[in-house]
């Protein structure tokens, strides 16, 4: 066999050799990554479980604090994680868990949770923008993202002036109650735009809290004054 020929053939061997070993460290990645992730669901689940209280085998939900140190805002259309961020940057201070569940409750935010306090926590626990400065008091640890969020409330403050001047002006061409999605979709044929994720939900919230507007059933509005 000539040299020539050994070289090609040891090059191939090296070659095979070194894909083996880019597939095993590719295998190692993965599991170290599955690994970090097991690990915060088990911290998540040892932090409910140190908060968790029974008195005769029931449950107890801790009690919603309010804060003097937050402003009232209009969190529909947000995600939890978005509006405990602006909570606690309107605060300038950590915060207990039962005074963010107060303040997103008071800005709209509904949980379909019988104990939103545990479901705040899990969500914040798994988000590395949040960290856990006291038994169940929270902190931001990254506030660049406040830029984007307060950028996302200006818009769904934007749209919510436009959708009540519409939806008046909709429900008194239609002249009868309409259900919420009839509204927003002929809102949309005007041109009105929505970011929120749940625009439905953004625009019922917006009714609710005018005096313009009631409620007839099953999310159907219709003006106060017909």
């Amino acid at each position: 066999m000539s040299n020539d020929s050994l070289e090609a053939q040891l090059r191939l061997h090296k070659s095979a050799l070194q894909h083996d070993r880019d597939q095993i460290l590719l295998q190692i990645q993965d599991f170290v990554n599955k690994q970090a992730e097991i690990e915060k669901k088990i911290e998540a689940a040892d932090i409910l479980l140190s908060e968790f209280k029974t008195t005769t085998n029931q449950q107890i939900e801790p009690q919603l604090i309010p804060s003097e140190s937050v402003e009232k805002n209009n969190f529909v259309g947000l995600t939890v994680v978005e509006a405990c961020t602006t909570v606690l940057l309107q605060a300038k201070r950590p915060m207990k868990i039962a005074e963010l569940a107060s303040a997103i409750y008071d800005g709209g935010i509904r949980l379909k949770s019988q104990a939103p306090t545990r479901s705040i926590t899990v969500i914040l626990e798994r988000n590395q923008n949040f960290a856990r400065v006291a038994p169940g008091t929270y902190a931001l640890v990254n506030q660049q993202e406040y830029k984007s969020i307060t950028q996302k409330q200006s818009a769904i403050r934007l749209n919510k002036e436009g959708a009540l001047k519409g939806s008046e002006r909709i429900l008194k061409e239609k002249g009868r109650p309409m259900h919420v999605r009839e509204i927003l979709s002929a809102l949309k044929e005007t041109g009105f735009r929505s970011n929120a994720k749940r625009p439905e939900a953004m625009l019922s919230g917006t009714l609710k809290r005018s005096t313009k507007f009631k409620l007839v059933g099953g999310d159907t509005w219709d003006l106060v004054n017909r």
